[in-house]
């Protein structure tokens, strides 16, 4: 069996038995859930993430990076992604590609299935507009 290491992977055990992580975890992702509700988002989430992410040689190539228009949902009361973090992430990407930039749309909520589906017509809407420059 090979190690996550080995497997290129970071693991985390979204259904531990410690409380106080759970309760962490509930608060960034879904503080809004019922109980139920919350565990069964968990069920849904994989052990193992790929840890190329966070790399630094996992880059976006500007040529191709660059080639199709593209929006980014900001989610401005998300825990788990802070929306300063976001801009972050919006600003480098933008950089690449300063010929084509995201066109940014900010959902004035968090990131979870739950907000993405209760919003996919407004998110479809919002991302038809005109679109305010991000600051």
């Amino acid at each position: 069996m090979k190690t996550p290491e080995e497997l290129g992977v970071m693991r985390g055990n979204w259904r531990s038995g410690d409380r106080r992580a759970q309760a962490a975890v509930r608060v960034a992702y879904a503080a809004s859930y019922p109980e139920a509700a919350f565990l069964a988002l968990l069920n849904t989430y994989a052990l193992d993430e790929t840890a190329a992410i966070g790399r630094p040689d996992a880059r976006c190539d500007a040529g191709t990076w660059g080639s199709v228009p593209r929006t980014c949902v900001r989610f401005g009361a998300d825990r788990a992604i802070p929306p300063a973090l976001q801009d972050h992430m919006i600003t480098e990407a933008d950089a690449l590609t300063p010929h084509h930039p995201f066109d940014v749309v900010t959902l004035d909520a968090r990131t979870s299935a739950r907000t993405i589906r209760g919003n996919s017509r407004r998110c479809s809407r919002m991302c038809s507009e005109p679109v305010v420059p991000h600051p």
